[in-house]
């Protein structure tokens, strides 16, 4: 798997397609229409686009492994997908805060 070219989110709910964007090395738009819908995206959306078989998992992942994370707003009230390319959190929206915790992801590759 080769390194995934960043790709910003445009949209508020867009997110979840951006990861996939990545992981596939397509455009926004693409992974839009992958998903079927530019609003929010559920956990099987996302598992069935990345097209893996690993169990979602509680937690941060390990090291060495492309997963997509899972972000929860502390207040249970929102939820932000990331790409964790190896040893990075590869973040589409980009904006420089702090991250909310990690609440869940699944591995895509175990490549080093």
């Amino acid at each position: 798997m080769s390194d995934p070219v960043f790709v910003k989110q445009t949209g508020a709910t867009t997110c979840g397609q951006c990861v996939i964007a990545m992981l596939m090395d397509i455009g926004e738009q693409e992974a839009i229409t992958l998903i079927g819908h530019d609003g929010i995206t559920s956990d099987e959306e996302i598992w069935q686009a990345a097209g893996t078989a690993s169990p979602i998992l509680d937690g941060k992942p390990p090291k060495g492994v492309v997963a997509v994370q899972k972000h929860r707003d502390p207040k249970g009230e929102r939820e932000h997908w990331t790409l964790w390319w190896k040893h990075k959190t590869l973040d589409p929206a980009n904006i420089g805060k702090r991250l909310w915790p990690v609440s869940k992801y699944f591995i895509v590759d175990w490549a080093e």
